[in-house]
Parts: C-alpha cells; structure tokens; sequence
C-alpha cells in the first residue's frame, strides 16, 4: 500500500483522463469525455480550459470506427495568454474516389456540420501587445471541413474554416502545418482587429473546395507558405489589405475564377506550380487579378493550362493595374487552348517581364495593356529591350502586308499600295497613286495582321516617295484589329507617297 501511495504521489492521475502532464491533452477515442457534451467541439474547449494559464498541447485521437468527428459547438481557442498546439493524434485519411468525386474524409478529422455564417474554429489568444514572438503553437496533422463538402468552387456554404484574429492579435508567428481546410465560404480567414496575427507559417496545407480558400485583411507582415496547395477553390486566395504573403513551392490549380485576387498588398511566388485542369470544360486561367496598390512577384515556376481544345481562348492569365509585376524565370506551355496576352499589365503598373515560352505557336502574345512601359525578355527575342508599346508578340507577329491596306477611289481608279514591310506595331507601306479619278483627301483603310488586346494609340505620317507629303490624320480612329487613315491633300498621278505608322 506504501509503494501504491507513492507512485500516486509521485505520478497523480486526474479524473479527466491526464496523466504526468497537465499541458499535454487528449480528446477523443477512448479518452474519458471533457465536460457535460459529447459534441467535440465543446470537448475541445472544455479541455482548452482545463489547460494551465501558459496553454497546452490538445490532441485528438482519430475515432475508432476511422470516420471524421462531426460537431456543431464552433472551437474558440482565445484565452489572453494562453498558447495552444491543436494537434491530429493519428494520420487523416480519404477513401478512393472517383475522377470527379473525392473519398470519404477520416482519421484525424474534424467535420464541422453548420453551414451559416460562423467560425468552425478560432485562434486569439496572443496578446494585443507582447508574445508575439512565441513559437510552437497553432493546429497540425488535421482535416478541417465543412459538411463534408468537396466540390469545385465549394458548396455555398457562409461558414469559415480557421479564423485567425477577431478581440486579440490571433496566432502570431504561429505554425499551421500538414493541415486540409474544405468546403467553407472561407477556409482560412484573417481577421482585421488593429494588431494582426502576423509572422505566421504555412506548411504543406490543402486549403481546397472552399468558395474563397484564403483571406487576407489587414497590414499584416511577413505570412509564409512552404509546399502546399490553394485548388478547386471559387478563388484561391484574396488579399484585401497590405499584407506580405510569401509562398515557396505552392501549386495554385483549377480555381474557378482566379487563384490569387488582391487589391493591395504583395504576393510573392517562387518555384510555384499555376494550372488549370480541364474536365468536361475548360476552367478560366486567371492566375492572378491585382488591382488597387497590388504588386505581384514571380521567381521560376511553371504556369501551364491543360486544355487541349484549340478553339477556346481565354484573356489573359496574369493581371495587374496596381503597382508593379516581376516575373522571372517562369515557364509558360499550353497544348491548345490560345491566350490574348499571358501578362496584362495596365496603366499605372510597372512591368518586368523573363519566362520562357514553351508553346509559341499556341501562347502568341505575351504581354499586353494599357502600361506604357516595361522590361521584357523570352526565349522568342534576342536580348533585354526597355520597351514601349502595348504588346509583345514572339518574333513580333504576322508581317504587313499589302493585303493589309485598302484604298479609296480618290487615289486614282489603279492605285495600288505597294513595298510593305514591319507588323502591326511598327509598319510602312508606299501608295502608288495611278490611273484617273484622285480627289482631295483620299482614305487607306489599314488592317492591322495581329490583333491587338487592348485599342492601341498610333503616330502616323507621310515620310517619303515623289509626291508631296500631306499631314495624315485617323490615327484615333483606331480599334484592336483597323483604323482608317485620312491624305490631308490630292495625291498626283504617277506620284508616289511612303506611309509610315508607329504604335505606343
């Protein structure tokens, strides 16, 4: 009996199942249940309470039968103070599916059943000044979801997955590793509250199947993501405030309508993975929408779209009229389907511009917009060229041709044009002007030989030839695919007149 009483001394064993270690926590399986339900969202915070004021590691063992533990109390990890590690007791799981359909979820799974607009579950428990640096905390090794939800785009539900922030400062420099979040309006939400939860690292995360996979709201500084991926989301990720995100290696895949959006901030891509799977239909390949004080920064990586059906085009898959756009190194392919400009930058955004182009004879246009200037370098040109012009096309496009200018009969009845040369970004041509019939201020009708994306601005002039120049006027007459050009004077049979056009 004395050996029995000092081992109880010396190792006390708590009625709630805890054993040593106050600061280590079990839920779940065939540990004794924390407080007065069986939902395991009020366990969890039931056992989040027990835990000392510093905070404790909370471990869910995986249900016996395999299956996710479905809850309806949301999880409010948010004691001033009080840092928790919110950690998966065993591997999560997902049955074999189908091409189109995902497995059943299970092992360390945690299935949040409402659908309205509410938190599944919240950390804020950093102090709104100071512990901002503490590390080993956050949630690891877990399947977070909503209803069971995995479709493309989501399943309409107003509910958030993870809600960092809300009264305090959230997670700050906090850990999210190895974790899955689907089927919310938002999987991974920040909360704008005056002090951020920022300096926080991603690790191997699926935020997937969400109607918005992640939110950023706020000046928050210095977010990470290692690996990872934001797919079959409506929209990736959206960045509604100055934040700093900073993502290595993540795959941005098949998001409905665009992978990243932002209205400001910075979001900075190396060796990251941009595709666009195609099912029965091909999905949009807007990478990336900026807007506002956006800037964009892309290091290497591959961005591909894997719609073979040459017939469908889409506008662009890199958009910015925020600050500025750097890409560097990254390798761009489609088998098929075309693109009007793979980077569209408009006025005021600045534009930096090296990838390699790995199907010039599907992805014809590079760059494309409004923005005046820009820095451009691809394997279809020779060099680096500070460029002015509104886009860019490998080996500068179709040539000018004479079948791209048509005259009016004021030219005289066999006037002809004729010694074309440039594209449609830079060209000449000369009119012979022949035959009876000229008159003052004759037309020429010019049809550019590669489309523009957007309308383009001209400078046109009379340069040369045996007639007299005339000033030419139209130029604003232009359109993404012609313009009409106006001969300020009466052309003189058997005379000559050198036209020459240059784009801005």
């Amino acid at each position: 009996m004395r050996k029995l009483a000092l081992l109880f001394l010396l190792f006390p064993i708590a009625l709630s199942g805890q054993v040593m270690n106050l600061a280590l926590v079990y839920v779940g399986g065939s540990v004794p249940q924390w407080g007065n339900s069986s939902d395991m969202g009020a366990q969890i915070n039931a056992a989040y309470a027990s835990c000392p004021s510093t905070g404790c590691t909370i471990i869910v063992v995986p249900k016996s039968d395999g299956a996710c533990y479905t809850y309806n109390v949301p999880i409010v990890l948010a004691s001033s103070g009080k840092y928790v590690l919110l950690q998966g007791g065993g591997p999560t799981s997902e049955a074999e599916g189908t091409r189109t359909t995902a497995g059943a979820s299970g092992g360390a799974c945690l299935n949040y059943a409402p659908t309205n607009a509410s938190s599944a579950l919240t950390l804020d428990y950093s102090p709104h000044f100071g512990g901002g640096n503490t590390p080993g905390h956050g949630i690891r090794d877990l399947i977070l979801e909503n209803n069971g939800c995995q479709e493309i785009g989501g399943c309409g539900s107003l509910a958030t997955g993870i809600q960092l922030g809300g009264t305090r400062s959230g997670a700050q420099n906090g850990a999210i590793a190895n974790v899955r979040v689907n089927g919310f309006g938002t999987g991974i939400s920040y909360v704008d509250t005056g002090t951020q939860s920022w300096g926080m690292v991603f690790t191997g995360i699926s935020v997937v199947n969400n109607t918005t996979g992640m939110s950023f709201t706020g000046s928050l500084e210095n977010i990470s993501l290692f690996g990872g991926r934001l797919a079959a989301n409506h929209t990736g990720m959206s960045i509604t405030g100055n934040a700093d995100v900073f993502a290595y290696g993540v795959s941005v895949d098949s998001n409905l309508t665009v992978g990243v959006t932002a209205t400001s901030g910075l979001f900075s891509c190396s060796g990251c993975h941009w595709e666009n799977e195609s099912l029965d239909a091909p999905i949009t390949t807007h990478y990336y929408i900026g807007s506002g004080a956006a800037s964009l920064v892309i290091e290497g990586g591959k961005a591909i779209d894997d719609d073979t059906n040459a017939g469908n085009t889409t506008d662009f898959w890199f958009k910015n009229s925020g600050l500025y756009t750097y890409i560097h190194g990254l390798l761009i392919y489609s088998p098929g389907r075309k693109a009007t400009q793979i980077v569209e930058s408009n006025y005021p955004c600045s534009w930096w511009v090296s990838l390699f182009n790995d199907s010039p004879s599907v992805l014809t246009s590079i760059t494309g917009g409004s923005s005046m200037q820009g820095v451009f370098f691809s394997n279809d040109f020779v060099g680096v060229s500070s460029v002015q012009a509104q886009f860019i096309i490998p080996s500068q496009g179709s040539p000018f041709g004479t079948n791209n200018v048509g005259l009016s009969g004021g030219w005289g009845s066999a006037a002809f044009a004729a010694d074309p040369g440039g594209t449609a970004q830079r060209f000449n041509f000369v009119i012979s002007s022949n035959g009876v019939g000229q008159a003052p201020n004759p037309s020429m009708y010019i049809y550019f030989p590669t489309v523009w994306p957007q309308t383009p601005f001209y400078i046109c002039k009379t340069v040369g030839g045996t007639g007299s120049p005339a000033p030419l006027t139209g130029e604003a007459t232009a359109s993404r695919s012609q313009m009409t050009l106006i001969f300020n004077g009466t052309p003189i049979a058997g005379q000559t007149y050198q036209i020459q056009c240059i784009s801005q």
